[in-house]
């Protein structure tokens, strides 16, 4: 993908996922600037699947995590999947940020976010992990140190 294409497409993409996300203008766009260093750091193939889910981008005060939301569409038909980031407000001041965008998108690429059914029944040792493998193999830091992982893995549903 030349850069023309990934611009492109992460503008289309961008403004459709990020409108009204509650955030001052420079951390706007401190957030835009980060997923787009991000999406140009993966290799096109994982990248083509993230704009695939064209997931939305939410800031909230209280929690960070993917997810997809089934929708049903008026008139109701099948239900239509709806991917969706979370972040929390603070953790666009912290440095490791960038790596929390990559671990994100990387549950978005793995398809993590479907299988899920969000945060309520616990994390799994082995989309937290698989997400760190993957944003790693980008050139990114690990979210989840060995610590952590330990804890998912003997209390999954934590």
């Amino acid at each position: 993908m030349d850069d023309d294409k990934l611009k492109d497409d992460f503008h289309d993409w961008w403004t459709d996922a990020a409108r009204a996300v509650g955030l001052s203008p420079s951390d706007y766009d401190v957030l835009q600037g980060t997923f787009f260093k991000v999406l140009s750091a993966m290799p096109e193939t994982e990248r083509e699947a993230f704009f695939e889910n064209r997931p939305h981008i939410i800031c909230t005060p209280d929690y960070g995590f993917a997810l997809c939301i089934w929708v049903a569409p008026w008139p109701r038909d099948d239900l239509i999947p709806v991917s969706v980031i979370f972040l929390r407000h603070d953790v666009i001041k912290h440095k490791s940020f960038i790596d929390t965008v990559a671990h994100e998108i990387a549950h978005i690429v793995r398809g993590d976010h479907k299988a899920s059914g969000g945060p309520e029944p616990g994390v799994s040792y082995e989309h937290e992990k698989g997400a760190d493998d993957l944003s790693e193999s980008w050139g990114f830091k690990r979210c989840y140190g060995k610590t952590k992982l330990a804890k998912l893995k003997s209390h999954p549903r934590a």
